[in-house]
């Protein structure tokens, strides 16, 4: 019997063990998945600041307002594409192009020639400002020839000739499906990233701007809090070792 009692008990530990340690990992990667929401929603606040910055810089009397625009950028997430990278390379196209139509058709283009070529978003990006500025070597990398071709709308109609169905190719195959999944996890990230940035950002200028240039004064109240406090310990110390005499 106290063998068995003793199993028993040895089990509820291990148990209580195993639960903890459960536990402990679920805190982690809770923690991990809010502080990688936190960063996809500083991600995406960065591009559309610098996307801001690039529309009036580059659109003649731009008004500022960008709804339109981040709702196309948010209806082509579903192609497999973080909104961050899309912004990114919007905010390169529209630099080049100086007009807000040119680079939507422009970031379509893209998007067909990353699937076609199986690089990233921005590699694809470059080509085509390459091609903007003149620059039609990127064509023969995409098995197009650059005989004739004299402007940068010959080219991009080439491109998209040849680019026009590879999303819509690769959205149906497996790795595209996965893409797209991890994408929209990326996506419902940003979204509560959104409602913890303001309270992290407030953290972070309390730190930066309140404690941090107050560090040496806290320290020297710490340090003189732990001198008064030690002060009476050792008094009342002293004042038990009379008593007990």
């Amino acid at each position: 019997d106290k063998i068995l009692a003793g199993f028993t008990s040895g089990l509820g530990i291990v148990g209580a063990l195993a639960v903890f340690s459960l536990a402990s990992t679920a805190a982690s990667d809770l923690t991990g998945f809010l502080m990688g929401s936190v960063q996809a929603a500083s991600d995406n606040e960065v591009a559309n600041t610098r996307l801001s910055a690039t529309l009036a810089a580059s659109i003649p009397n731009w008004d500022g307002n960008t709804a339109a625009i981040q709702a196309n950028i948010a209806a082509q997430t579903q192609n497999g594409f973080t909104h961050t990278e899309l912004v990114d390379s919007f905010n390169r196209l529209v630099s080049s192009t100086h007009d807000v139509t040119t680079a939507q058709a422009a970031l379509t283009t893209a998007e067909g020639v990353a699937r076609f070529t199986g690089t990233d978003l921005g590699s694809a990006t470059q080509t085509l400002v390459n091609i903007e500025a003149g620059r039609f070597r990127g064509l023969i990398a995409l098995g197009i020839s650059t005989t004739g071709v004299t402007t940068a709308t010959q080219a991009m109609g080439l491109i998209n000739e040849k680019v026009a169905s590879q999303v819509e190719a690769y959205g149906k195959t497996e790795a595209g499906a996965l893409q797209e999944m991890n994408t929209a996890i990326n996506e419902a990230q940003a979204a509560l990233g959104d409602k913890l940035l303001p309270a992290v950002t407030a953290v972070a200028n309390f730190v930066a701007q309140d404690l941090a240039p107050n560090l040496g004064t806290i320290a020297t109240v710490v340090e003189a809090l732990a001198l008064v406090v030690g002060t009476k310990f050792v008094a009342s110390m002293v004042s038990a070792t009379e008593i007990g005499r």
